[in-house]
């Protein structure tokens, strides 16, 4: 007999994500049927609920969502956009939601047609994976769920097309959560490098809870020359005024590059717009600088491009909170 288990499933809960490959090996092992019933998160349902929360209740929240992905061996970022849009004055939900109302409903309609769990694992996959820069933008979801399809046609099962999707590595340094420190504070490891890609990364940051201290290096004393004033505009306009942007020299390999402006110019431009920035030269001391500020819930962004070793750096700053 086909034992049935109900799913009640939410596209904005990491959780939801992290349990559908279980829930799909134990379809492929078992004589059971998962009942996909799509639901609305608590931001929706409740929308006072985060506003009342614990400040280091994001911090807890991705520390036990990063250990959980990590055991289940997926990668984890949180939504880029986040299908709940939020209210960054307020830190309140309107009520015009233009993503999650339409994923609750392709879910829904999914389930009715026996597909619930293998579209879920997909669409999912896209969103939360951090293998995708604006799922909610173009084709990306399209995509996901044609290669299932094709893959269907041509005689794979869903499930087995669904686990193919789900294998692919993607690329690194979108979003990457290093970890949290035993006093609540996150780093995330990015490549935003020039205004929109930095842009994205701080309303990221700026729909959740919490101070942001974000350390950029510039890829180059070109890039920054040319982009300079954008770059200031973006920081200072994403930025609260709690939150700090705090920027080292621009990575140099050599040659006649003209360095009379550099990251210096930066800073007094995030001023200027109203912003706050600190200009320490080198990156190490930047380290040193943001281990003295940074306190229980903040959380510190390294961003910067051509430079591999921020990475490294990351991982060694998020040791020494």
């Amino acid at each position: 007999m086909t034992h049935t288990v109900d799913l009640y499933w939410s596209f904005r809960s990491p959780y939801s994500y992290i349990v559908v490959p279980k829930l799909l090996e134990l379809e492929r092992d078992w004589d059971a049927k998962v009942q996909v019933k799509p639901v609305l998160p608590i931001a929706v349902r409740q929308p006072d609920f985060f506003a009342q929360a614990d400040p280091l209740w994001f911090s807890y929240l991705m520390r036990d969502c990063i250990r959980s992905a990590e055991f289940a061996g997926m990668t984890l970022r949180w939504p880029r956009p986040d299908p709940v849009v939020m209210d960054f004055a307020t830190r309140t939900y309107p009520k015009e939601q233009p993503y999650i109302h339409r994923l609750t409903r392709l879910g829904q309609l999914a389930s009715e047609r026996g597909h619930g769990l293998a579209l879920l694992r997909a669409v999912s996959h896209v969103i939360w994976s951090g293998e995708v820069e604006g799922w909610h933008e173009g084709d990306h979801l399209a995509n996901a769920l044609a290669a299932i399809a094709a893959c269907n046609a041509a005689g794979v099962p869903v499930a087995e097309a669904v686990h193919a999707l789900a294998s692919f590595a993607g690329l690194a340094r979108r979003f990457d959560i290093v970890g949290t420190s035993t006093s609540g504070i996150t780093v995330i490891d990015d490549f935003g490098h020039n205004p929109e890609k930095c842009a994205a990364t701080l309303r990221t940051l700026k729909a959740h809870p919490g101070r942001v201290i974000a350390f950029f290096q510039p890829h180059g004393y070109g890039p920054l020359r040319q982009m300079g004033h954008e770059l200031a505009e973006t920081f200072a306009r994403e930025l609260g005024a709690d939150d700090l942007t705090i920027l080292c020299d621009p990575v140099y390999f050599g040659g006649t590059v003209d360095r009379s402006e550099g990251s210096e110019r930066i800073v007094a431009l995030i001023e200027e717009h109203g912003g706050k920035a600190e200009y320490v030269p080198a990156r190490e001391d930047c380290a040193a600088r943001i281990a003295q500020l940074a306190r229980p819930g903040d959380r510190v962004v390294i961003m910067g491009a051509r430079d591999d070793t921020l990475s490294l750096f990351a991982r060694d700053l998020l040791a020494r909170l």
